[in-house]
């Protein structure tokens, strides 16, 4: 299990969190005793004492591409447009083109995903790397070679 229970006194808002094991963020602190989450299943009032804190890292390399259309099942930040995943971004790159995207055309943004299921460019990657150890030196910009 990553983190501890935390203090009543640590949680604020934004916070990033785990409750019965389900990654979310604390959205509002409603009282001593009690917050409201965001996850995926959307929001729910809850017991501070219930949520576990949780550590975000970088999963793995992804790409962005702004084609403007709306996708089922991407990144919780992505709106429009579609992320494709892999080990390095060469890999991204040869899905996109099995899946015909023409990625000289298509504008698009090299970056990670990371553990509670956001997309980050590299340089918002680097912060992240850092602060969860993955890396030993902070970074002005993250490369998959860095992680792995």
């Amino acid at each position: 299990m990553i983190g501890k229970i935390i203090g009543l006194q640590k949680v604020k808002e934004g916070q990033s969190v785990k409750y019965r094991g389900f990654p979310c963020c604390v959205s509002k602190v409603i009282d001593k005793k009690t917050c409201e989450i965001t996850s995926a299943m959307g929001p729910k009032v809850v017991p501070i004492g219930e949520l576990i804190n949780f550590k975000i890292y970088i999963l793995c390399a992804a790409i962005y591409y702004k084609d403007d259309k709306e996708y089922k099942h991407q990144p919780k930040n992505i709106k429009t447009g579609f992320v494709l995943c892999g080990r390095r971004h060469h890999n991204c790159i040869a899905s996109a083109a099995v899946f015909g995207t023409r990625t000289a055309i298509v504008s698009h943004t090299m970056g990670f995903i990371t553990s509670d299921d956001r997309f980050l460019n590299r340089e918002e990657s680097a912060k992240v790397a850092f602060e969860a150890k993955q890396i030993e030196k902070e970074a002005d910009s993250l490369q998959s070679e860095d992680l792995y």
